[in-house]
């Protein structure tokens, strides 16, 4: 919807969280930087962009760690990113899963996206996301990069090595977690993201599963669609509505909304 801030999957912005108090940072700050209760924190569940760069802020001050964002792309696991986070896991080449990554990583955030460029230096692949770069989008972007390196080291084995990683801003006082994670960054740079080896593309993940990978191709395609999104919201209007009579039949909701029962049901 238009004029609507910026979201991020709740289920990313918990591993942050589980991060910062594990730093020190009170489960009652938390909530209250987030405006909302831990246990709402769900797969299910958006957080306001902003909100996540406030723990992020927060979590740095507190705890006064440079790797702080570091540590939560590493806490972040493939379910967390629902659909997607199963469609990159299971797709047959890593080409395929960066297509996959360019086309549907808005479903994680909508405050950003990543771009694939064929750069003088190898396969580049940008962050890109637009904002006033305070201390928490900073860190947040720090994770972005962060998570795609580790989700590739758990595709393709622990010794992938970007050729360099860019990131916009400067470094910051300690930077040896980065280096150490990351290897050659180019602080400063104009954009955020890594320069990866061109080779890197054909390279086929032990978990690639050609029918799998079809499946969650269909899921996230379908899941994309707006006019299907449109749908659902209708669909969850109509029973808020009907609710208080009681549980509509199938067939009775279909009615209301000008749908034949088995469109519905699909």
């Amino acid at each position: 919807m238009r004029g609507m801030p910026p979201t991020i999957a709740a289920s990313v912005v918990a591993r942050a969280a589980e991060v910062a108090i594990a730093d020190g940072l009170s489960p009652r700050a938390v909530a209250a930087l987030l405006g909302r209760p831990l246990a709402a924190l769900t797969t299910d569940a958006r957080v306001p962009v902003d909100a996540m760069f406030a723990l992020f802020a927060a979590a740095l001050r507190h705890g006064r760690d440079p790797a702080f964002p570091l540590r939560v792309a590493r806490a972040v696991r493939p379910d967390d990113y629902a659909a997607l986070g199963f469609a990159l896991e299971r797709a047959a080449t890593a080409d395929e899963a960066f297509t996959r990554l360019v086309r549907y990583g808005h479903a994680i955030s909508d405050s950003g996206g990543w771009q694939r460029v064929d750069g003088s230096d190898g396969l580049e692949l940008r962050w890109v996301r637009a904002g006033r770069r305070t201390l928490g989008h900073r860190a947040a972007n720090e994770c972005a990069v962060a998570e795609l390196l580790g989700g590739l080291r758990r595709a393709l084995g622990p010794t992938i090595r970007p050729v360099a990683t860019h990131f916009r801003h400067a470094a910051p006082g300690d930077a040896r977690a980065h280096a150490a994670w990351f290897g050659q960054i180019r602080w400063g740079s104009t954009w955020d993201g890594v320069v990866l080896p061109r080779a890197i593309g054909t390279a086929r993940p032990p978990a690639g599963d050609a029918a799998l990978s079809r499946f969650f191709e269909d899921l996230l395609r379908r899941q994309a669609d707006p006019r299907r999104a449109a749908l659902s919201a209708r669909v969850r209007e109509q029973l808020v509505a009907d609710l208080p009579a009681g549980i509509p039949s199938a067939r009775d909701l279909a009615q209301r909304l000008g749908l034949s029962e088995r469109s519905l049901r699909r």
